[in-house]
């Protein structure tokens, strides 16, 4: 009779092993959602663009956030609510993910997303408590608009009686451990949790320390073992004398005084041979030959079949002539030198009179203008108009609480209501 293994049974209709897959399946899929999340949000805040088009922002420019208009109006939300924070709003769900993954529930879901939103809010306090610096494209503090009115009421508050910077400092442990800890709890890491990945962590900071130390004794060995031999043939070289040095050049008579007692004894021992090639110079005959031999040097023995004689060069008083010559063909120059007429000039042209515009269009035009933000949103008055030859410059006293980015930004809009060709709008 064949034996099977025994599967665990209960009371439900559908097996205990069933259930269990199905809910491990169930906790990859939210897992997957999770991250397809984490990762829009996060290709939207690495592409953010002050200039992109959003809600705070009216351009006809095309967005170059790399998911579009949806992405560009998300980043532009997160960051200009939570400035530098965005980046925990993101990275605190990643351990959730993590969790989802190796199939294990979400400790207190309803309280972790609490405490993940603290979280946020502790580094917007952190963050706005420091100086935001040049290069920062928003008005605000890095920690968004959270962070600077937490900043504002903490730091206020704080340096009653005090110096504002210990308020200052104040406002920053306060973010700082918010942070920490609300993060530790959104995670669900527990003290023991926490004690076990700190003895992990400096349990691979040793062993690669150790990999470290080890890889640069062998490579301080093996450079030692190089230099060893490098030194040795350098030692070698210096000692042995380099082939095809030429040696030292000894002068004519030590060479003809060294040879003459073995020129000597070979005149008697003389011995004919067999010619084994043609000579080339027939004209050096017998006699020439005993002269070498014995070392008769004379001028004249061997001669070019063509003599070369001196030419003569050319006398400096002929040089002079040739150049008395040359001088005396130029065609002398005016003793006086006349101007050329005025009447060759032609008269200048007569510039056109300026358009001048009168102060009734430009207070017109001020007050179409006024119109023109009033619809945007834009409440001000124009206080002072200053007509040019291209340009006219139209003072704006914004309302309070018009922040001037958004006058900015409404450049080509003012442009096309004004029917103008173009207008720019700065900060004076």
């Amino acid at each position: 009779m064949a034996l099977h293994e025994s599967y665990d049974t209960d009371d439900s209709a559908i097996p205990a092993a069933l259930r269990r897959f199905m809910r491990n399946r169930a906790y990859e899929l939210s897992g997957f959602i999770l991250l397809s999340g984490i990762a829009l949000a996060g290709l939207s805040l690495a592409s953010w663009s002050a200039k992109d088009p959003s809600f705070n922002h009216a351009t006809d420019a095309l967005p170059v956030n790399w998911l579009g208009y949806p992405g560009a109006t998300l980043a532009d939300l997160l960051v200009q609510h939570l400035g530098l924070a965005s980046l925990a709003f993101i990275f605190i769900p990643l351990a959730w993910v993590y969790r989802l993954f190796s199939h294990r529930d979400i400790v207190n879901f309803k309280m972790a997303l609490l405490y993940w939103l603290l979280s946020c809010v502790g580094v917007c306090l952190l963050a706005s408590s420091l100086p935001a610096p040049a290069a920062w494209p928003l008005t605000g503090g890095l920690g968004g608009q959270v962070g600077d009115s937490l900043s504002g009421i903490i730091i206020g508050t704080l340096s009653i009686g005090l110096k504002p910077i210990l308020g200052q400092l104040g406002a920053v442990a306060m973010g700082g451990t918010a942070f920490i800890w609300c993060a530790l709890r959104a995670t669900g890491l527990t003290g023991q949790d926490t004690r076990d990945g700190v003895s992990a962590s400096g349990r691979m900071l040793g062993q690669g320390a150790s990999s470290l130390l080890g890889a640069a004794m062998s490579g301080a060995g093996r450079l030692a073992a190089v230099a060893g031999k490098i030194s040795g043939l350098l030692q070698h070289r210096a000692s042995t004398p380099a082939r095809g040095r030429s040696a030292p050049v000894e002068d004519d008579d030590d060479i003809l005084t060294r040879l003459a007692p073995a020129r000597g004894s070979l005149k008697g021992r003389r011995k004919l041979e067999p010619t084994l090639i043609e000579d080339s110079h027939d004209d050096f005959d017998a006699e020439e030959q005993e002269d070498v031999a014995s070392g008769n040097f004379e001028d004249g023995i061997l001669e070019d079949e063509e003599e070369c004689h001196p030419v003569s060069a050319t006398p400096p008083a002929a040089i002079a002539k040739s150049v008395a010559k040359l001088k005396g063909k130029r065609k002398p120059a005016a003793d006086v030198f006349e101007l050329p007429d005025l009447d060759l000039l032609s008269e200048p042209k007569r510039p056109a009179k300026q358009h001048e515009v009168s102060a009734d269009v430009l207070e017109g035009n001020a007050r179409n203008l006024e119109g023109v933000l009033d619809d945007f949103g834009v409440k001000g008055q124009i206080i002072d108009v200053k007509p040019g030859p291209v340009v006219t410059l139209y003072e704006l006293e914004p309302a309070p609480g018009i922040k001037s980015s958004r006058v900015i930004s409404l450049a080509d809009d003012i442009a096309r209501s004004m029917s103008a060709i173009s207008a720019r709008v700065a900060v004076v």
